[in-house]
């Protein structure tokens, strides 16, 4: 499920005031490490699945940096990028978020676990030329040991750019208990959910 959420001021985490919204989400997830997070090397660390027919590194739009990752696809569904592998615990929630820019047709951005092979998507947004902050969880099976991420087209001609890639681990907040990807959004973390 999905839903658009406008930019929100901090609010209270368990009785205490957020001075800072990614203050407060940081007590909550544990970035896991994507390599090429930012395109700012080059397309390292992704990979072009199904033949899209432009997956580059491109400083014509961007959310940071200079460079964003450019797909264009022109005859066929899921196409795009996908990553390396990345370790994962076992019945774990896992949280990934994107920026993105989509200007024609539509993506998909998607959290594959290959154990029991499941798998979370959310829309990266309408094709309106804006940049998009999107999140989709996923929580791993018990013989869960890695997951892979992408940005894959859900019709055939599409085009889009990709931006600042993140992998979170949600962890137990400081009382104990655990925060849903709900919670996460309604703190300002994002303008788009999945779970």
């Amino acid at each position: 499920r999905g839903r658009q959420l406008s930019p929100l001021a901090p609010r209270a985490l368990d009785g205490a005031v957020g001075a800072n919204v990614m203050t407060q989400i940081l007590r909550m997830v544990k970035e896991v490490p994507v390599i090429g997070a930012g395109f700012e090397g080059g397309t390292t660390g992704w990979s072009n699945f199904g033949s899209a027919s432009t997956f580059a590194q491109s400083a014509a739009q961007r959310h940071s940096g200079v460079y964003s990752l450019n797909l264009v696809t022109a005859t066929s569904v899921g196409r795009g990028a996908v990553s390396g592998s990345y370790t994962v615990l076992p019945s774990t929630t896992y949280i990934l978020s994107a920026w993105c820019f989509v200007t024609a047709g539509s993506f998909n951005l998607q959290i594959y676990e290959d154990a029991g092979a499941t798998s979370a998507a959310i829309s990266a947004g309408a094709a309106d030329s804006t940049w998009r902050q999107v999140f989709v969880s996923i929580t791993t099976p018990a013989n869960a040991t890695i997951v892979t991420l992408s940005m894959l087209s859900t019709t055939a001609i599409s085009t889009g750019y990709f931006d600042d890639v993140r992998l979170y681990q949600q962890l137990l907040n400081f009382q104990g208990t655990s925060h849903t990807l709900n919670e996460l959004s309604e703190y300002g973390f994002g303008e788009q959910f999945s779970s």
